[in-house]
């Protein structure tokens, strides 16, 4: 009907209010794939901030360099961590997310280093090729992150969408 090769959801459980699978139709096609989802981001919250223009989920004033230290188990239990559409824990710990993606060593001497800086905002597979080509520059990457006004300076409306 849409003319789509497949459509592509997570791992997580989907359900009509009556109890059937959200996705048999396409399932039955052939034409779902799932993927492990990532622990603590919702979907539907981030789409919600896009349609709806919010600036609330933003880190301004002082709070802009803030970072959050408490564990993944305790934002889903607070309130102000919770998705107003879903009810669902929104991002873990900015430290914590990005210890996943660090081989966590030092640079030593012997290395060259490069500097890169960005938004990065819904990561996809344009910032994984800047990266890479980054990463060909040198043997030690720094990736830096701009806070959400001074990406919301130079992108406007209600950017960055993910904090």
């Amino acid at each position: 009907k849409y003319n789509s090769d497949f459509c592509v959801h997570g791992d997580d459980i989907t359900m009509t209010a009556d109890g059937t699978d959200t996705y048999h139709i396409v399932k039955s096609a052939g034409r779902y794939k799932e993927c492990q989802r990532t622990q603590g981001v919702s979907t539907t919250n981030l789409v919600g901030r896009m349609l709806m223009l919010t600036k609330e989920h933003q880190q301004r004033g002082d709070k802009e360099y803030d970072v959050d230290r408490r564990s993944s188990k305790d934002m889903s239990s607070d309130s102000s961590a919770r998705s107003p559409w879903t009810g669902v824990s929104q991002f873990l710990p900015t430290t914590q997310k990005i210890l996943q993606f660090s081989n966590k060593e030092s640079a030593k001497k012997t290395d060259k280093i490069v500097y890169v800086a960005g938004a990065f905002d819904l990561f996809h597979i344009g910032h994984l090729d800047f990266l890479e080509k980054a990463k060909e520059l040198g043997t030690y990457l720094i990736v830096g992150l701009h806070t959400d006004p001074v990406v919301n300076r130079y992108k406007g409306y209600n950017f960055p969408i993910m904090n």
